[in-house]
């Protein structure tokens, strides 16, 4: 009788440490390469881009990722050739109309639930970028512009 006590707490004590291994989450992404804008074209120039998390461990995490303004505002991002600005805007669905931000000023975030391995689980997520047509006074010239993507689990 004393045996089956000392196995039911042994086991009790693995299943706690099993199910309370915290993951370990990173975030990596590829930028939206836009390439040459023709401010004469009739057309939207649109590209992709990724953003994934992966995460070790052994446990189930849920996450968000959020993007940042970068120059301008949510709903108006800028590329910045110089003086020169460029309106854009990235988005989490192909019909670019869910502006991806901080859950803000009608923005929302990218989702998920991810379960986390010792070697590491990955789960990418597509971001879709649009430059809008008729942007008729652009210069030539290489536009950029720095959006900090924070992941939260």
């Amino acid at each position: 009788m004393k045996l089956l006590k000392f196995v039911v707490l042994t086991l009790a004590i693995s299943a706690c440490i099993t199910a309370n291994a915290d993951p370990t989450c990173t975030v990596s992404a590829s930028g939206v390469a836009f390439g040459n804008y023709n401010p004469l074209a009739n057309a939207n120039s649109d590209s992709t881009g990724s953003v994934s998390v992966t995460c070790t461990g052994s446990a189930t995490a849920t996450y968000t990722i959020a993007a940042s303004a970068g120059t301008g505002t949510y709903l108006t991002r800028k590329l910045v050739s110089g003086s020169q600005l460029l309106s854009y805007n990235v988005y989490i669905d192909n019909t670019r109309t869910t502006i991806w931000g901080d859950g803000s000023s009608g923005t929302s975030l990218i989702s998920g639930n991810i379960t986390a391995t010792s070697g590491g689980a990955t789960q990418p997520s597509t971001v879709y970028g649009r430059i809008p047509s008729g942007q008729q006074t652009a210069s030539v010239g290489s536009y950029s512009d720095i959006l900090t993507v924070t992941v939260t689990y």
